[in-house]
């Protein structure tokens, strides 16, 4: 039995600038130019409370049973609640902000005009007649819980020359709901309050695994060429029942209703998939294993959920449609992030061939070298609001525009009114990789060393959106996996006393994205002016590799030595120091505010010290 119950709150404070750009029409008295501009300018000295919550309660029960002839059963039950809630600014200034920097001219209400084009720096902008209350947006309590129940019976069936034939099976039912929830903002424009409503939506599965384990040659059969041999089979049946609200998100007048009555959709999903693996031994010192497999991910409970929020400011997006301007025109827009209830289920194809080698002449090292190939269509991905805006017309439906602004040029598109860059379903994904593993112990009279060192190579993470788009090649590029990533370390233990040392690193990286194979010239020229600008804010077309050391110390106290007994018994006492050279991550000066600010490898918080006391109590 396991009774868990967490709590966390942080709290932080966020510069939200209301707008960064505008466009200043050549008629605005504050515009000494005969013709329109854009004006990109600094806004300091604004920042607001952020502030998250959340709670998670957990059980989880079962019983293990001996049935007898070697056979064991298993019977688990878990149960969690999870919550969460967000409070922050979102909406900084009202309508009237927009309209001041936007023409120069006097906001409404007599409120003093707001001048673009004045030193940003040394004379800031005085957005305080405009400034919307904060705190404006509340997000939650968003509530999720989980129901699951499995019973797994394991044990021989068959005899045969190589030994027994062993037949593992599972049976499993698993609920998922999320709880009705809000999302409670002010919109810009009017300061008007509004109310979304997330209806609750849940998931329900059935899942039977079964595997065998099946010995073909053993050692004792004396098999020229062969010491070991075996075969190992699995099935699984997974059946998915979602349930989603249409729409998924209502405008509601307040949190306690009235409540318009909501449909749901019911979508059913089922898969049945199978692994078969190969294991090897030529000789003593040499393993060699393969496997293939099927693979089926349907979207789970908060993949379904879409989360809209209304901008008033710039998100530093430009618009292919309307002369690669920014997208912020002055009035507010909707941008759809987080799930989609649309979504399809995810379908794989995984092979790996490997080896284990364990030399006779060093019968304490261990090194293995694994190669693993992942082929998946429909993958679920988060798409990056850029390239949604880069590939309009391949996502119909996606970008909501108004009216044409006034002064606006024949070919331009109207402004954007609503971005969905929810979840899609991407065509296909193709990752390759190797992993390298060496473990040698060494034993003195000065007491047993350990040295070990993991590797990946990932040399390609291939994915196209659509099956007309070329593949792109995505490792080692911005928020994109790594070519190299992998630690090293050594233990030296004599006795109660253990110290161990431990590096981490990280390849360098591209300072912007890879792209999405471009298929327009207008698309391939925006993406080489982003890149071209990222390289110029960064000072460098790369981000550099990273390294960290830790080192920890631990003393156990063996209640078989005398002042280790009473209290101390059955204790140990560790002391660690995480980023001992107190390396900085690198800092990325990306324009692109969910990836700017430094490299998440590593941690802002530099050199950090912990110290953990353990008691164990009972008998051992």
């Amino acid at each position: 039995l396991d009774l868990s119950r967490s709590s966390n709150e942080g709290v932080s404070f966020t510069a939200a600038a209301p707008t960064v750009a505008i466009n200043l029409p050549a008629d605005a008295p504050n515009n000494p130019f005969q013709q329109a501009i854009n004006v990109r300018f600094p806004v300091p000295g604004l920042a607001f409370e952020h502030r998250a919550e959340s709670k998670s309660t957990r059980a989880t029960g079962g019983l293990i049973a001996r049935l007898g002839r070697d056979w064991t059963g298993e019977i688990d039950y878990a149960w969690s609640r999870a919550q969460f809630w967000d409070i922050s600014t979102n909406s900084v200034v009202d309508g009237g902000a927009s309209t001041a920097l936007n023409t120069g001219l006097t906001g409404p209400g007599g409120r003093p005009p707001l001048n673009a084009l004045q030193e940003g720096n040394t004379f800031p902008l005085d957005f305080t007649p405009y400034l919307l209350p904060s705190p404006n947006q509340f997000l939650g309590p968003h509530e999720s819980s989980l129901r699951n129940a499995s019973l797994r019976l394991s044990g021989p069936v068959l005899r045969l020359p190589g030994g027994s034939m062993r037949l593992s099976a599972l049976i499993e039912h698993r609920e998922e709901t999320l709880e009705d929830s809000f999302n409670e903002g002010i919109t810009a424009a009017t300061a008007a309050p509004f109310y979304n409503l997330f209806p609750r939506r849940g998931q329900e599965a059935d899942s039977l695994y079964l595997e065998a384990r099946v010995p073909l040659i053993s050692e004792q059969m004396t098999v020229p060429a062969v010491r070991e041999l075996e075969l190992q089979l699995s099935s699984r049946r997974d059946e998915y029942e979602i349930e989603a609200p249409d729409p998924s998100i209502l405008a509601v007048p307040s949190r306690e209703g009235p409540f318009p009555t909501i449909d749901y959709v019911t979508g059913k999903l089922d898969s049945t998939d199978y692994s078969l693996g190969l294991r090897y031994v030529p000789l003593q010192d040499l393993m060699l294993r393969a496997s293939f497999s099927t693979g089926f991910l349907p979207p789970d409970v908060n993949q379904i959920a879409p989360s809209p929020n209304t901008f008033s400011r710039s998100l530093r997006l430009l618009d292919p449609r309307r002369g690669n301007t920014d997208t912020f025109v002055g009035l507010p827009f909707t941008v759809i992030s987080g799930g989609n209830p649309a979504l399809k289920p995810e379908r794989s194809e995984s092979w790996s061939v490997g080896l284990i080698l364990k030399p006779r002449f060093l019968p304490d090292l261990r090194l293995s070298i694994d190669y693993i190939r992942i082929d998946k269509v429909d993958e679920i991905q988060n798409p990056d609001r850029q390239f949604v805006l880069d590939f309009e017309d391949a996502f119909p439906g996606r970008i909501q525009r108004g009216a044409k602004l006034p002064g606006d040029p024949a070919d331009w598109a109207g402004p954007i009114v609503s971005l969905d860059a929810s979840s899609l379903n991407v065509a296909e994904t193709s990752v390759e990789a190797f992993d390298i593993q060496a473990d040698y112990l060494w034993r003195t009279r000065f007491g047993q060393f350990r040295w070990n060192a993991v590797a990946t190579w990932e040399p390609h993470y291939r994915n196209r959106t659509l099956l007309t788009y070329p593949l792109v090649d995505y490792v080692g590029y911005e928020a994109r996996p790594l070519e190299w990533r992998g630690n090293m370390g050594l233990l030296w233990r004599r006795g109660p006393l253990s110290i161990g040392w431990n590096a981490q690193f990280y390849d360098s990286y591209f300072a912007y994205s890879a792209g999405a194979g471009a298929t327009t010239a207008a698309v391939e020229a925006a993406t080489a002016t982003n890149r071209a600008n990222a390289i110029l804010n960064q000072g460098s077309a790369t981000i550099p590799s990273q390294i960290y050391h830790d080192v920890v110390a631990t003393y156990r106290f063996d209640p078989a030595v005398a002042f280790a007994r009473g209290l101390l018994a059955n204790s140990e006492i560790s002391l660690g120091i995480q980023n001992l050279l107190d390396e900085s991550p690198p800092i990325m000066a990306s324009t692109n505010p969910t990836f700017g600010g430094y490299s998440t490898y590593g941690d802002p918080r530099l050199r950090r010290y912990l110290l953990s006391i353990r008691k164990s109590f009972g008998a051992n």
